[in-house]
């Protein structure tokens, strides 16, 4: 406004040092007030760390290429060549754009949708994507879940941490009457109902018999045994093996 002046607002590199350290402390006092496996603490630490710092920008497509093609360079022998690739509609709690591969496997020249997914800089949903990646490759030909092919924490490959898997083809939601595949009040109707009960209830029984020891899940911790870590929040391992926790819900919020 016209003859009014503000003073200049200056953030000064001690009141940044200073915001940081304060965030550490709070992490260390969620940390020793509700203990959690080491990759669900990576997460959330790493929320608390850029709450205020990160600002959401749309990634380009160029700029997504240009990463992809050398991570991709760093984990395939041969030449590849990648098409089409484009952002996916629909999705909340993380980015994905899909692409085709043209590539080489055990000699053989392939072809592949694959699928890019990315964290974004801040989501109401935090996961970790190499369980993501795990539970992918743990179920391959036991359940219709896509291929997962490469995955990195890495923030400095891909901007974030990210994924690669196939491209599950299908529909996410019916192409009749309703057509909202999830949320509040979808109502399928009888004849879907009829046909996707079945595939729900068998597809949760193959999960629960799963043994989950005879596949790689290290990026998941193990409740230990005569505890309730595995219902409260508690660490399966390192901070917060052997003993029961306090309920996790004021750190899962954070």
């Amino acid at each position: 406004m016209a003859g009014v002046s503000f003073p200049a607002m200056v953030t000064t590199e001690h009141a940044l040092t200073s915001a940081s350290e304060g965030v550490e402390r709070r992490i260390e006092e969620l940390r020793r007030r509700h203990p959690v496996e080491p990759a669900v603490d990576e997460v959330l630490s790493t929320k608390l760390r850029r709450r205020g710092h990160d600002v959401h920008t749309a990634r380009s497509v160029e700029d997504i290429s240009e990463r992809l093609h050398a991570f991709l360079a760093h984990r395939l022998d041969g030449p590849f060549t990648i098409s089409g690739l484009a952002r996916l509609p629909g999705g909340a709690s993380k980015e994905q754009f899909g692409f085709d591969l043209e590539w080489t496997e055990n000699g053989e020249p392939r072809r592949d949708r694959m699928v890019l997914r990315m964290n974004p800089p801040a989501s109401v949903v935090e996961t970790h994507r190499v369980r993501e990646f795990q539970l992918l490759r743990a179920l391959e030909g036991v359940l219709p879940v896509p291929r997962a092919y490469w995955v990195t924490q890495d923030h400095a490959e891909l901007g974030e941490p990210a994924m690669v898997c196939g491209f599950a083809r299908g529909v996410a939601a019916p192409t009749k009457g309703e057509r909202r595949a999830s949320g509040l009040g979808t109502v399928y109707g009888p004849k879907l109902r009829a046909k996707l009960a079945p595939q729900f209830v068998a597809h949760l029984a193959t999960l629960h018999a799963l043994d989950p020891s005879t596949v790689a899940l290290d990026a998941f911790g193990v409740p230990a045994a005569g505890t309730m870590q595995g219902s409260t929040g508690g660490s399966g391992c390192g901070t917060g093996c052997g003993r029961r926790t306090p309920s996790s819900r004021t750190r899962r919020s954070r």
